[in-house]
Formats: C-alpha cells, structure tokens, sequence
C-alpha cells in the first residue's frame, strides 16, 4: 500500500545544523538521507516511485529523500521536487516492510551520487 500527498511551498533557505530527531522524524537541513529500498519495496512500489528510485552501485535501489519519519504503520519519506519556479514537497507513506534502512550523510557524493 502506497499513501501519497503532494503539499507546494515556497523555497525557503535551510540552515545547516543536525537533523531534529524529536516524533520519530528526521527533518533534513542540508545533510540528505538515503532510504534503502528492498526487494519487496521495489517490485511493489517501482512504478509509483520509478522517478525517484535510484540504482547506487554500493547500497542497491534508494530514494534520496528530504525527510523521514519512521514512527507509525508507515515509513514516511518526503521528496524535495521543483515544478516551475515552485517547490514542492511529495510525501510518500509505504509500509516498513519496504525499507531497508536508511543513511543520513553530511555530502550525498560520499555514498556513490554524483
């Protein structure tokens, strides 16, 4: 099962400081989080995330994601996309069968992206 929501907002600059871990989220500043996608994840959900699944050659099927919140029935990832001049916020809710885990990183180049 796949819960979606699409929320627009204006880009706003984001100061770097360490994720705020409060609610079982991590809000993002400037250190992005890679959510590992398993196999179940991406036979299930390959179509609805097939733009945001990346192939990293050392942590397998991932989407690199604004945000994450870990508590509840669902694993929620936000995805930072621009649309125009506007940014807007994707929300996905997934079930955490479909999550591996997930690396927070101070530069994304140091886990295989360019």
């Amino acid at each position: 099962m796949l819960l979606f929501e699409c929320v627009t907002r204006s880009r706003l600059p984001i100061a770097d400081s360490y994720p705020n871990q409060g609610s079982g989220g991590i809000e993002m500043s400037t250190r992005p989080v890679v959510v590992l996608l398993s196999s179940a994840g991406v036979a299930d959900l390959g179509t609805a995330l097939q733009f945001w699944i990346n192939e990293n050659p050392v942590l397998g099927p991932c989407v690199n994601c604004k945000s994450v919140n870990v508590e509840g029935p669902y694993f929620r990832m936000v995805i930072e996309e621009q649309s125009g001049e506007k940014w807007v916020d994707l929300e996905f809710s997934v079930h955490h069968e479909y999550i591996r885990g997930y690396v927070i990183a101070p530069a994304i180049k140091r886990l295989g992206f360019t």
